[in-house]
């Protein structure tokens, strides 16, 4: 459990790393942004900018996605490993996470 514990707070450094290096908050702007001018008809008006904005908003939307799914798998080992010290057995499902 010691081990788990660890990792677990190796899971949190790397989620929390990662939010600076994405810059989740700027990410979102971004995007909200970018998906202000894909709603203008006068960007599709040239549908090679129009295509390179959508890329755009692609590779946004995935480094976000990438952020909530980091998110979601450190609650869930936290939660896991509330279960493990209350004397679930929960090994199984902390080695898919660690």
């Amino acid at each position: 459990m010691t081990n788990y514990l660890t990792e677990s707070r190796s899971l949190a450094v790397v989620v929390a790393t990662c939010k600076v290096i994405f810059d989740e908050a700027a990410l979102r702007k971004s995007l909200e942004e970018l998906e202000g001018r894909l709603s203008d008809p006068e960007v599709w008006a040239n549908p090679i900018t129009g295509e390179r904005l959508s890329r755009e908003r692609s590779r946004l939307q995935a480094d976000l996605d990438l952020i909530k799914q980091l998110e979601d798998s450190e609650g869930e080992v936290r939660t896991l490993l509330e279960w493990a010290q209350a004397g679930e057995n929960v090994n199984e499902e902390l080695a898919q996470y660690l």
